[in-house]
């Protein structure tokens, strides 16, 4: 839009500005606050979903895409073998710990490759994963619970 009074409607609109001053600093500070909240909350609701998908993947037992159970040795094969298959991992479960100490806390004793062991959220602070049938690898707590003391290389 073309306006011939150009220097006339600039005067009034600083005149404006410098009159109202206290309009001004309330209107400039609401939007900062606003922009504020706004930042916050999205931030908040950001990590209560990323919490929310992190413990239902915990509950689940892994962060894998797909997990298949009671699958045999041919299922395994066609699933591995598959060309949208990138990596897979395999987990054996032996049995489950009910019995004393193990009463208030389950126990789950499992054979896992390295993929499985990664994508089941176990992060060794030391050590290295089992190199042979003589190896595990257990969590402190529990290890507390049969009575032995969490120590590295402890037969």
């Amino acid at each position: 839009m073309r306006v011939n009074n150009r220097k006339c409607v600039r005067r009034i609109g600083i005149r404006s500005l410098l009159t109202n001053k206290r309009r001004n600093i309330i209107a400039i500070a609401a939007i900062a606050l606003t922009a504020i909240l706004f930042t916050t909350l999205f931030t908040i609701l950001m990590s209560i979903s990323s919490t929310y998908e992190t413990n239902t993947f915990r509950q689940l037992g892994g962060y894998a895409h797909a997990t298949f159970k009671d699958v045999t040795n041919e299922q395994i094969e066609k699933l591995t073998s598959h060309k949208l298959i990138k990596e897979h991992g395999e987990r054996t479960v032996i049995g489950i710990a009910a019995e004393a100490p193990f009463t208030k806390r389950s126990a789950e004793i499992s054979f896992m490759d390295e993929n499985d062991t990664k994508w089941s959220y176990i992060k060794l602070k030391e050590g290295h994963l089992p190199t042979s049938a003589k190896e595990v690898i257990m969590d402190t707590e529990a290890l507390r619970l049969l009575g032995v003391e969490p120590k590295l290389g402890k037969k």
